[in-house]
């Protein structure tokens, strides 16, 4: 048991950088999002648009672009239009679970405030509201 809880406690200590660096989300390397961090503000337009050119390559690339498009910014500024319909298809086809069940819930929240957009979306997805 001491064995478990040891290799446990090592386990935490050293994903615990990991964590901290980027305030509790992990960012793949590979991810645009990583290697967005520092991009100058003139730049985040051919960032974006690089990508959505890229959405297929990876599912790493799938997951950038289905985050993308959910929020239509990238470091705080607006360079897509937001498409939630294709945002929950890439972070699904990318594998993301995770994020897949938290866009569903942030949509189903503002199709019950009246958001037509999440509304439109969940009723495309076969979602309920």
């Amino acid at each position: 048991m001491r064995i478990l809880t040891t290799a446990i406690a090592v386990s935490l200590l050293c994903a615990a950088p990991a964590f901290a660096k980027s305030d509790g989300v992990i960012i793949p390397k590979s991810s645009a999002y990583a290697k967005a961090i520092g991009t100058s503000p003139g730049e985040i337009a051919a960032t974006c648009a690089k990508i959505i050119a890229d959405q297929n390559k990876s599912k790493v690339a799938m997951g950038d672009a289905g985050h993308l498009l959910f929020h239509g910014e990238l470091m705080g500024q607006h360079c897509v239009q937001v498409d939630y319909v294709k945002a929950l298809t890439l972070v699904k086809e990318g594998g993301d679970t995770v994020d897949y069940n938290a866009f569903v819930k942030i949509l189903q929240q503002r199709a019950a405030s009246g958001n037509p957009l999440a509304i439109s979306a969940l009723d495309k997805l076969h979602l309920a509201h």
